[in-house]
């Protein structure tokens, strides 16, 4: 199946747009797409969606666990890399300026952790605008903590095809991820888990749901795209902006069920709506060329904000101003730094290994040789 789902990208760029004015407004007195935690599930259903499309058959075909690991390295580190820096950089001056409980060692243990995907647990606090943040994973890039759970489905996606091979079907692990976080949430009282140490459990059953019914709608796509109605992706798009305007606090239900439900309704819509040749073409490409950059550097850029000035309640005129410095910075960082960058590994890492005599052995080498734009 070649095919580009350009709606996809269109929801994955409008819903990073909407977590970066979510955080950008979260800690002052205007609220803005106050429900845009649950971008973060539609990110692990797409994800578990474009993975299943770009490496299942690639695994079948004969891709090494270790190729596997280092493209998907590849793909998410350098930009990764470039919000780690910008997010030291931030909470050095947090720790400069007593803006948070961390001591100088401590910030120092966190950034080395974080640098590494490892989060960071401890008892702390870290002042951002009129709030304080307690035990984040990653004090250096609070949204990285998505990442690191990523990092383990996409390895965990890696064995259950390895091991189980194209009859595989993904719902039992889409089963086992909706019970268990079903039952977290329902015993803790944590909603949207995984991103600070208490609630640090809740992620993982958070992330194998929402990827795996990704996987499951690359499963039943055929079926999908028989039977699905086409929805015009700008319908598709304002309805998932309406639900991330929803307030901030969810009752359990209400969240499990958007979550659970909604979630992979709005992905499986997404994969058979695409935008007509033009100008939205070029647009939704556009938006999710951006979505990744986006969400690795919105966060630093504005905790430096708070930090020069003072956590003061900067409301509309801070969030636009950290916007545009936030979408410039993503789009010259992208072109310049991670894009050049990642071209250079690849062309270091997946060098074309000479294919031994023999169709099977010669079929095997060309899955394994495709360029680097199909990272």
């Amino acid at each position: 199946m070649n095919h580009r789902f350009n709606t996809l990208d269109g929801l994955r760029g409008v819903a990073a747009i909407a977590v970066m004015f979510f955080h950008f407004t979260q800690h002052t007195s205007l609220r803005l797409f106050s429900g845009a935690g649950l971008a973060v599930d539609l990110f692990f259903c797409l994800s578990g969606f474009v993975i299943a499309h770009s490496y299942q058959q690639r695994l079948i075909a004969g891709m090494s666990f270790k190729d596997f690991f280092l493209k998907r390295l590849v793909r998410l580190y350098p930009m990764f890399m470039i919000g780690l820096v910008l997010g030291a950089s931030a909470l050095l001056m947090k720790t400069a300026y007593g803006q948070t409980s961390l001591t100088f060692h401590e910030t120092l243990s966190a950034i080395a952790l974080n640098a590494f995907y490892i989060p960071y647990l401890g008892d702390f606090f870290v002042h951002v605008g009129k709030d304080r943040i307690d035990s984040a994973l990653f004090p250096t890039n609070d949204p990285a903590w998505s990442l690191f759970f990523e990092l383990v489905v996409n390895i965990l996606f890696a064995f259950v095809v390895l091991r189980a091979g194209r009859r595989k079907n993904p719902l039992p692990w889409v089963l086992l991820g909706s019970i268990t976080l079903i039952a977290y949430v329902l015993l803790t009282g944590f909603v949207a888990p995984g991103w600070s140490a208490p609630n640090i459990i809740g992620g993982l059953p958070r992330t194998v749901f929402g990827f795996f019914s990704g996987v499951y709608i690359y499963f039943l796509f055929d079926r999908i795209s028989a039977r699905c109605p086409r929805i015009r992706p700008t319908y598709l798009i304002l309805a998932t902006l309406f639900v991330f305007m929803f307030p901030t606090r969810f009752a359990e239900p209400t969240w499990l069920l958007v979550a659970l439900i909604l979630v992979p309704i709005v992905v499986a819509l997404g994969t058979v709506s695409d935008p007509k040749p033009g100008m939205a073409h070029r647009i939704f490409d556009y938006l999710g060329w951006l979505s990744y950059p986006v969400y690795c550097i919105h966060y630093p850029i504005y905790s430096m904000f708070t930090s020069f000035t003072q956590n003061a309640d900067a409301r509309l005129w801070g969030a636009c101003l950290c916007a545009v410095v936030t979408i410039a910075l993503a789009h010259l960082s992208a072109k310049f730094i991670d894009e050049p960058f990642r071209e250079m590994l690849s062309r270091r890492l997946f060098r074309p290994k000479p294919a031994p005599l023999g169709g099977a052995a010669i079929g095997q080498a060309a899955a394994n040789q495709l360029p680097p734009n199909q990272l």
